[in-house]
Order: structure tokens, then sequence, then C-alpha cells
């Protein structure tokens, strides 16, 4: 008898044991910083999240590494000659900047008292996204809003066509234009 009670007793601590446990949830926490996910190229020229890439028609597409671009020999140059702008980012707010053309330089050499003009219009890319919003004010000025989607690395979002006019008084040598860029932020 006294073992059966004292294998009772036994059995109702264990018992009480169990049943005094506290369960506790943890919530853990953490924050994913801004652009996270995000690999930007080091050496390509940008404009804050937009990475410049010349797309000649004749050959794949390249991003601009230093800010000079070569456009190969006048008599080989396509009719589509753009500067391909590619997203880069991961942000928790819509990213909404207006981009102007402030000035151009028409192509000039040294050795040639002739210029040769062109023209630059900036277009939507030819990809359509619910998450880009583009709003061409005129061939300078555009207004690009892109919603916040998770990191994105390099999706075109617009481009810049550069429309090189004939120029057959032109001394051969090298000749070279200037495009100023400027964006401000639309926050």
């Amino acid at each position: 008898m006294k073992r059966f009670i004292f294998v009772l007793f036994v059995f109702l601590s264990v018992f009480n044991l169990s049943a005094a446990t506290d369960d506790k949830a943890l919530n853990i926490n953490v924050t994913v910083p801004e652009d996270w996910g995000v690999n930007m190229p080091d050496d390509a020229v940008n404009l804050d999240h937009l990475v410049l890439e010349l797309n000649l028609e004749t050959e794949s597409a390249s991003l601009i590494e230093n800010g000079d671009l070569y456009l190969g020999s006048l008599e080989d140059l396509s009719k589509e000659t753009t500067i391909n702008f590619l997203y880069y980012g991961n942000l928790s707010s819509d990213y909404n900047v207006r981009i102007k053309k402030e000035s151009v330089k028409k192509f000039s050499s040294e050795n040639s008292p002739y210029e040769m003009d062109f023209t630059t219009s900036f277009e939507s890319a030819d990809l359509y996204d619910d998450n880009v919003e583009v709003s061409i004010l005129n061939s300078d000025e555009v207004i690009l809003r892109i919603m916040p989607s998770g990191p994105v690395n390099g999706k075109q979002v617009l481009k810049m066509v550069l429309d090189i006019e004939d120029a057959p008084f032109l001394y051969p040598g090298e000749y070279s234009a200037t495009i100023l860029l400027e964006m401000e932020d639309l926050k």
C-alpha cells in the first residue's frame, strides 16, 4: 500500500509539473534595408538608381562605363541608337524622379569648321510593367515613377533615342558631342 501511495504521489507530482508549464511566444523581428538584394554594377555610369546602357542596332547593348560613348563609324551607324535607363533598386516607397535633358552640344571636331546636328527624345521602354509609369512631358523632359516591387536588378524603364542627322560636308576625323542630363527627386 505504501508503494501504491508513493507511485501515486510521484505520478501526481509529474502531472502537476507538466500542467504548470507556461507557453511563451517569441516574436522575432528583422529590418530589411533599402536596396536589399540589389547588385548595381560598380563601374557603370548612373543617375541615382538608373544605370545607363548604350544600345546600337548592330551589336549587343553594353553598360556605359566612363561617360564616353563610341558609336563607331558614321557610315556603319545604325538607325536605332538608344541610351537605355536600367533601374536598380528595392525601395520601400515610390521612386519618383524628373529627368531633363539640360543641354546638347553638337558633334564637332578640332579639324573641321563644320558641325553635325543630332536630336534626342525620350520614350517608354518597350516592355510593359504595372509598377513603372513614364510621363513624357516633351522631347527633353520625362517623369519616371517606379512603385516598390522587391529587388530589381537592371530593368529597362526608359530610353533616349539619338537621331544623328546626315552631314555630307564633314571632314574626316573624330567628332564629339555632349548631352547634359539633370535629375530631380520629386518626393
